[in-house]
């Protein structure tokens, strides 16, 4: 039977994501942010996109000139470029990780004061996330809405489409910056594993 990710592991999909989302998947997003890091700067930036945007088409004027994504708000290609530079400016207090965005942030610390206020009326399962929640829908209605055009197949999560699309291009972008061994994976939770042989390895020498 199909199971529901976890709250890390759904953590580590949106973080694998990072801010590839053209928007932000909700008001949440860009409050917190603001609240977190005090940018008066930003929210003024923010206030003016979005009166701006009320009389735009669907132009997206802010191109990033490392990939060629386009957005309608300046504030979200901001975001967006914290994929390039690998910037994670928003840190939990209680035990260290670091996330790109500060609805991920605030998430997390749901984990850690025990808050899953997101339910599921079908089987009672309840989450840190209004999209974790609906992502688990899908295990119910058996939508798979996200589509390989290279062999057909579909799958829940758009993540997921993204991480097997990578079997098909090769592609291996999560670094070991651990080591000099040069090697890269196509998914974080394989770099996560490999990073573990280090850290094991590091205490076998501390011990001799």
């Amino acid at each position: 039977s199909n199971k529901s990710l976890n709250d890390e592991e759904q953590l580590d999909l949106i973080q694998e994501a990072g801010t590839l989302m053209e928007s932000p998947t909700n008001e949440e997003d860009e409050s917190s942010e603001a609240d977190l890091n005090n940018q008066q700067k930003l929210n003024e930036t923010d206030s003016q996109d979005e009166a701006g945007s009320q009389h735009e088409s669907d132009e997206e004027p802010y191109v990033c000139k490392e990939c060629g994504t386009s957005f309608k708000r300046k504030c979200n290609l901001k975001r967006h470029m914290r994929i390039h530079t690998g910037e994670k400016p928003f840190s939990c207090k209680d035990c260290g990780r670091s996330f790109n965005r500060a609805s991920i942030l605030k998430s997390h610390l749901r984990i850690h004061a025990g808050e899953r206020p997101f339910s599921c009326k079908e089987c009672e399962t309840s989450f840190t996330q209004k999209g974790a929640l609906k992502r688990h829908m899908r295990i119910h209605t058996g939508e798979k809405p996200f589509s390989c055009k290279d062999c057909g197949r579909s799958f829940n999560h758009e993540t997921i489409l993204k991480r097997h699309l990578r079997i098909h291009t090769g592609e291996k972008p999560f670094f070991c910056k651990e080591c000099e061994c040069g090697k890269s994976f196509s998914q974080v939770s394989t770099l996560k594993t490999h990073l573990r042989i280090h850290r094991r390895k590091a205490k076998e020498n501390n011990t001799t």
